[in-house]
């Protein structure tokens, strides 16, 4: 949630001095208070509800005078009888400029407090309205003409404004919102053409924004100011029209642009093309920046509004305002489609109107370039590094990230591994391992699969793993194969023939744990058993999202059991209820245990009676490290609350470690296991081709957007008949994707190799989870560093945008998962050593992978060579749950 720095008084005022001593008392203390950060909301609900009083400016140095003024974001409006508040509501509305972000009345407001909030809002006179500009103004000037020469003129009947001037807080908060603020060039734009209200010619007006323009001094030409260098594009893109931090003199029209095109992609465009639908004034404006700049935009612009009824025919003086304010030989401007269209999808996919004519958004630009080794030298250096990790004595951990299809596994075939362990991620890869060693004729033991349970008796123990009583759960199949629960659900011969299968899985799992020969087991196993007679533990695929498990629960799973418990523990219970349910301790990490019980065997007691209805891992919470909680419904925040939770499972410290892996991070891994011996053979020279196109994001929210329609077209034609791996949610938009190989499963198949394939999105995964690891790692941070936005980022040696965290440490581990996933997604069909191509779809460029745009698939497509490889391709042819660890050890 958005922040703002504001000087709030360190104590209430409930009714204004009237002494010169009190009122000098409030000043100074009031002057010596520091800037404080606080929300939108809360900052309101101080002022005008708990009489706090507030300076809208920074001063520096403990004085609140102009000669001090440091910065500002608000600009408040102080009325004092001479206009009621409904008018004046009613004036922003005639305007189309926003609410603001607060209404208060103030201590001497007459108004009937017993009225209804609606009437107050239209009969107060004494009142205060609030607004929170757009972006934070560090020049005193530009913000003095805000206030007195912007705004004043906008409400004349308001006391005159100070930039530096106190305020009283109020007894009454009328109304408060925190979703819009006010743009300071909507602001100046409704300003001027307001105070031409009164003029009726077309010439007359225009005269009158001359006149107001060359009558500025230069350090009040905050038209130029806002809409120049401030602004300017730093994107290095082929958009010659784009801005550049030259002066550009006579830029020539954008020809041949598709507006039938543009109108299926940019919603708003369409809805004001249409002529039917009221757009507003600063929709007005941010369309007529960018369509000026196209040929005939700007007389379609002043069509459209003449030819629109829901538009107030004055609102055609805009253009005179903007071509006035940038005549030819100043800086080129156009506003972003974010600044005017938030929530418009066109918002998420161009940076700008007139970039959907050329590369919409830029794919990604290499920065550095990109060494890669021989795949000859690369497996020399791993069969060096695995021989050293495997014959040196001791307890050491050996980290190998080497790319998809070097062969770890294949080289571990040759190696004498007794004592060894090793550890794949799946029940399906631990027997593709197991498999190779016994073809070639060598002894391995496999710890085994939960057979296949009785409906009943499977159901029972699913609900134990779900609610996170694993010891409950394993105890019940042992339960089941010595008593008379089997009796239940089976007859004669079938009970012996149950029996004898759980005998043999707990007899052969036995064997594995004290064996002393080559294990083969899952990661899950290693965590979770005990492997006394072996000294070396090998991962094959990195552990990390079983070594840091993550689960949840609800508040709703608390409150089925809370009545239940001893008077104690129902406090400790209300106490997690009433912390999690705390706007302020949203999305905020805890440390520790985030419940207190006093009994846990009548606690668990509780949670195994109700674990028809308990739905979450209650249970394993108790051994947790760190915890937050956040909005079970994000669209309802006022709801049932989720507590995530992780916890760090230790390793055997006294057994030797390797870990083999093609997704492997070295600051993840000094961290879990302090000293490492790393070694990356991860930049190889691949024999196939890799491809992507890295200007679209496709994110899980936008890939089925209408708006991208045109864009998946030009996708489908380009991978017809090709494998894709995507999310499994979205494998319908694909007629391709009927496979079982999808982001959050993509880990060790080998069906796609040789074969050319596409791997569709962007795999973010909640931002919890990146908090919750980032906590475990010992990474500080504070709220303002979770808030994610669309940024520019330079990483692995390119420059893109991409939705992220402002602090580099959490972006760093977001982008290791969405890198892994990526790379485990990229490596199925082995372009190492296979003649295949791999086309990726993503903004999150990978490194040796050649980066191209979307637009330019429309014009390859049509190119002979490429419809005859589609045509012979054609002929002979959730979510990810990281950390959630559940199923079968």
């Amino acid at each position: 949630m958005m922040k703002i720095t504001v000087t709030l008084d360190s104590e209430p005022t409930y009714q204004k001095p009237k002494k010169g001593d009190e009122v000098r008392k409030w000043s100074v203390r009031l002057g010596s208070t520091s800037p404080s950060q606080m929300t939108i909301s809360d900052f309101v609900e101080f002022v005008g509800n708990q009489c706090y009083s507030f300076n809208p400016a920074i001063c520096n140095y403990n004085w609140i005078i102009e000669e001090n003024f440091n910065s500002s974001q608000l600009i408040i409006i102080d009325v004092d009888k001479k206009l009621s508040l409904g008018n004046a509501i009613n004036r922003l509305i005639e305007l189309e400029l926003p609410m603001p972000n607060g209404i208060y009345r103030t201590l001497s407001d007459p108004t009937d407090n017993n009225l209804p909030i609606e009437e107050k809002l239209k009969l107060a006179i004494k009142y205060r309205l609030i607004f929170v500009l757009d972006r934070v103004i560090t020049n005193f000037d530009e913000y003095n003409n805000l206030v007195r020469e912007r705004m004043q003129k906008i409400f004349p009947e308001a006391d005159k404004l100070s930039c530096v001037q106190k305020f009283y807080g109020g007894k009454d908060l009328l109304y408060k919102q925190d979703t819009t603020l006010l743009s300071s060039l909507l602001l100046i734009s409704v300003s001027d053409l307001y105070q031409t209200k009164h003029i009726e010619s077309t010439q007359g007006v225009r005269k009158a924004l001359k006149n107001k323009k060359n009558a500025a001094p230069n350090k009040h030409q905050e038209a130029k100011n806002l809409l120049a260098m401030p602004y300017l594009s730093d994107s290095t893109t082929t958009n010659s029209y784009n801005y550049t931090k030259e002066l550009v003199i006579n830029e020539p029209p954008i020809r041949n642009f598709d507006w039938e095109k543009a109108r299926l992609e940019f919603k708003l465009l369409d809805d004001f093309l249409s002529m039917n639908i009221k757009i507003y004034h600063s929709e007005l404006l941010g369309l007529y920046s960018g369509m000026r700049r196209i040929e005939g935009g700007a007389k379609k612009w002043k069509e459209a509004i003449q030819n629109n009824k829901s538009i107030d025919e004055r609102k055609e003086y805009i253009s005179d305002w903007f071509d006035i304010n940038y005549t030819k030989g100043t800086y080129i401007f156009e506003q972003k489609i974010s600044n005017y269209a938030t929530n418009d999808p066109a918002s998420l996919i161009y940076e700008r109107l007139t970039d959907l004519h050329f590369k919409k958004r830029m794919e990604a630009q290499k920065l550095l370039g990109h060494p890669e080794i021989s795949l000859k030298q690369a497996e020399m250096e791993m069969d060096s590094f695995l021989k050293q990790a495997i014959e040196t004595p001791g307890n050491g951990k050996y980290i190998l990230k080497a790319i998809t299809g070097i062969g770890k596994t294949e080289k571990l075939l040759s190696l004498n591994l007794d004592g060894c362990i090793i550890a794949a991620p799946t029940h399906k890869l631990k027997e593709e391992i197991a498999k190779r060693y016994r073809n070639l004729g060598r002894t391995v033991l496999v710890t085994p699969e939960i057979p296949k349970l009785p409906e009943a008796i499977q159901q029972e123990y699913d609900k134990l793993q779900a609610i996170g009583d694993y010891e409950g759960a394993a105890s019940y199949l042992k339960e089941c194969s010595s008593s008379d629960i089997a009796n239940t659900h089976f007859v004669g011969s079938e009970i012996m023939e149950f029996r004898k299968k759980m005998n043999n899985y707990f007899k052969e799992l036995d064997t594995c744990l004290n064996s002393d020969q080559l294990v083969i087991t899952t990661h899950k196993r290693i965590l979770f058993s005990d492997f006394p007679n072996h000294h070396t533990i090998i991962f094959d695929e990195d552990p990390t999202q079983y070594i840091l498990e993550t689960n949840s629960f609800t508040t709703k799973d608390l409150r089925i059991i809370q009545d239940e418990l001893n008077d104690t523990d129902q406090k400790a219970v209300q106490q997690l209820l009433d912390l999690a349910n705390s706007n302020d301790n949203l999305n905020m990490v805890h440390q520790g245990n985030p419940l207190k019980i006093t009994d846990m065997a009548e606690f668990r007691k509780k949670i195994n009676s109700n674990k028809v209805f308990v739905k979450g891992a209650i249970l394993p919470s108790f051994k947790c490290d760190y915890w937050m909680a956040t909005p079970e419904n994000l669209k309802d925040t006022n709801g049932d609350k989720k507590i995530h939770y992780i916890q760090k499972h230790k390793l055997y410290p006294d057994k030797k470690l390797i870990i083999l892996s093609a997704t492997t991070n070295e600051t993840f891994c000094k961290a879990l296991y302090g000293k490492i011996i790393w070694k990356d053979l991860s930049s190889v020279k691949h024999t196939g081709s890799r491809i992507q196109y890295s200007n679209l994001s496709l994110s899980r929210s936008t890939l089925g957007n209408r708006n991208n329609a045109s864009n998946l077209n030009s996708i489908r034609n380009l991978i017809v008949n090709k494998p894709i791996i995507t999310y499994i949610k979205h494998r319908n938009l694909f007629p391709d994707s009927n496979t079982k190989i999808h982001f959050g499963n993509c880990s060790g198949y080998d069906e796609f190799k040789g074969e050319d394939i596409a791997v569709i999105g962007t795999p973010h995964i909640p931002s919890f989870i990146y908090l919750l690891v980032a906590s475990e790692l010992n990474i500080q941070f504070n709220q303002n560093d979770i808030e994610m936005g669309e940024q520019t980022v330079c990483h692995n040696g390119f420059q893109f945008k991409i939705m992220t965290f402002p602090h580099e440490e959490l972006r760093s581990i977001q982008f290791h998962f969405i890198e892994s996933e990526l790379l485990q997604a990229c490596g199925r069909n082995r372009t190492l050593r296979e003649v295949a191509t791999t086309y990726l779809f993503s903004n999150y460029p990978l490194p040796g992978f050649e980066q191209h745009n979307i637009r330019e698939l429309p014009q390859l497509l049509d190119e002979n060579n490429i419809k005859e490889e589609v045509t012979t391709e054609s002929q002979s042819q959730n979510t990810f749950q990281y950390g959630i660890v559940s199923g079968s050890l």
